[in-house]
């Protein structure tokens, strides 16, 4: 990893999930945190790893109280300015921290791994916390989060110290705690004071001699390359591509407002449900569904397949003729403009009855609207697939010559993508990457040639998979299986899908050939028409005919790279 990746996106992570951090990792963590400057090189300081489940039961009502405690002397008066002003940017970012460190608090027993930091006074002047922050930096160059707080030493150190069996005659303090876990959120730059309010040069206050307003750097773009080669998204859910400023309009004309936080699939699917039912507007979908066809042309996009789940929309309930009208008229005018065509999947939801899948499929074949391609089915899996249920409305699909795609593989095992496959007759499958537990079916999956709509920072931030370097990803296209990268929920994830061709080329070291078959897939696998297909694949190849080497900044075919360091 880039040091100064590192530096600017090492930010807080409070938010993890409760899987191990593998022992090789704290090893290489810990080797790399002892290198640091410390004054003197004196390492007058001693860390503390604790992951055990009792002890950390022990010490979690200490550091509750600690938090309560700092917010009832140290932040009473910040904590009520902010509830006087919640609208104040200053306010909501004070209130987005304190609950993200109330979190921590809630769910101490969870974390999987704390390290305690101890420090004896050095007259030289030596300190703990170059070792501590490396160590931070090196969680982070292994897909780690962290968080430091010195919070339990300052409210309960003697009880704590007592309990980790610190020894009380050597002088020994409690410095810091830091969590450990594999993040929930996103890794970002960390939103902080501009370089010339913290810092002045030769007299205290005078002016630093330059402004830098934001962050000189910025996360590796998408190499001309990839951003230009031909390529198809099949995996993109309109739910998804709600612009923000849409949704907030549509919040404030409904008096309402709710966080932006999707950690989990049953998160995404609340949040979802809840910005979906704001809109009210048909100029709203014609917006949304001309912006998906302009983003998809900046990252190479020539088509989209665009899932959309009527059930989301209650403002269009019983107007699906609407809900679809409004949506082609956004599509018909980008595609007038030449940017990507796009054909709409419209999806079941897992809990709905047989009936209501019938009167779906009922409208599909009734209408044969042009816009309309394919039947798809999405949802939470982890109460049950419910597939049996649907098996007559896909039938009814296939036989009236509609395209099918469902989702399984992601909150389900293996077994969903069976499902998937045999039971609905699924063309495709969205993200499917839980095959990898079941290797015949990979094998089956490989001589069918069924391809998987993967979405590998989706899997990365609902938890699917801990981080991308271990995402199965690049393990399922060398063993032959076709799949194409696509965004899932690209304004929620903050994703396009050159960043997820990018991101993975420098995960994997995959260079023009994986990145080609990968885009080849995604044209062969897209619900265009047969001629706009063969279109698509006819640029592809001209494409990379003319720019075999795939030259241009940023990661790209034919670069070397390791996935370590990734």
């Amino acid at each position: 990893m880039d040091i100064y990746e590192a530096l600017y996106t090492c930010r807080a992570m409070r938010r993890v999930r409760p899987d191990p951090v593998p022992p090789e990792v704290q090893a290489r963590i810990l080797d790399a945190a002892i290198r640091a400057p410390t004054g003197g090189n004196a390492q007058t300081w001693h860390f503390l790893l604790v992951d055990d489940p009792g002890l950390k039961a022990q010490l979690g009502p200490l550091y509750r109280d600690s938090i309560d405690q700092l917010w009832d002397s140290v932040y009473a008066e910040r904590i009520a300015a902010a509830a006087a002003a919640p609208d104040d940017p200053e306010s909501r970012q004070f209130e987005r921290v304190r609950h993200s460190a109330q979190h921590l608090a809630d769910h101490f027993e969870e974390v999987p791994l704390f390290l305690f930091g101890f420090a004896q006074h050095d007259p030289t002047g030596g300190s703990i916390y170059p070792a501590v922050w490396s160590a931070q930096l090196a969680a982070r160059a292994e897909g780690v989060g962290s968080a430091l707080t010195a919070v339990l030493g300052f409210f309960h150190g003697p009880e704590s110290c007592a309990l980790l069996g610190v020894p009380p005659d050597e002088g020994w303090i409690m410095a810091c705690c830091v969590s450990f876990g594999y993040p929930l959120g996103r890794w970002a730059v960390a939103p902080r004071r501009p370089v010339h309010e913290v810092a002045s040069r030769n007299r205290w206050g005078a002016p630093v001699g330059f402004d830098v307003p934001d962050p000189l750097w910025r996360a590796p773009a998408a190499s001309p390359w990839i951003a230009a080669m031909p390529k198809a998204e099949v995996h993109l859910h309109l739910e998804g591509c709600l612009e923000p400023a849409v949704v907030a309009e549509a919040a404030r004309r409904a008096g309402t407002t709710r966080p932006r936080r999707v950690s989990n699939l049953a998160e995404l699917l609340a949040y979802l449900d809840w910005s979906c039912a704001l809109i009210d507007r048909a100029e709203d979908l014609t917006a949304t569904a001309h912006a998906a066809a302009r983003r998809a042309g900046a990252s190479g996009v020539r088509h989209i397949d665009i899932i959309v789940n009527p059930t989301h929309w209650p403002h269009f309930a019983g107007r699906l003729d609407t809900l679809v009208g409004a949506l082609d008229d956004g599509f018909a005018a980008a595609e007038s403009e030449g940017l990507a065509t796009a054909a709409l999947c419209l999806s079941l939801k897992r809990t709905q009855t047989r009936a209501e899948a019938d009167a779906l499929v009922d409208w599909m074949l009734e209408r044969r609207h042009p816009r309309v391609a394919a039947l798809s089915i999405d949802g939470d899996e982890t109460k049950g697939s419910h597939t049996e249920r649907f098996v007559d409305a896909f039938a009814r699909a296939r036989r009236g010559g509609l395209r099918r795609c469902a989702h399984a593989g992601e909150s389900s095992g293996p077994g969903g993508v069976r499902e998937a496959i045999e039971l609905l007759g699924a063309e495709r499958v969205d993200h499917g990457v839980r095959v990898v537990e079941d290797d015949p079916l990979v094998t089956e999956l490989v001589d069918r040639r069924v391809p998987l709509d993967v979405c590998p920072t989706s899997n990365v931030v609902l938890g699917v998979v801990p981080d991308l370097p271990r995402h199965p990803v690049d393990l399922l296209l060398r063993r032959g299986v076709r799949l194409s990268l696509n965004t899932d929920d690209p304004l929620l994830f903050d994703v396009d899908v050159a960043g997820e061709y990018t991101r993975c080329a420098a995960a994997f070291a995959w260079g023009a050939g994986e990145l080609t078959a990968v885009a080849r897939t995604s044209i062969e696998s897209c619900f265009a028409d047969e001629d706009r297909r063969h279109q698509m694949l006819a640029e592809l190849d001209a494409f990379v005919a003319a720019e075999p080497a795939g030259a241009g900044d940023g990661p790209g075919p034919g670069e070397a790279r390791t996935k370590r360091g990734a």
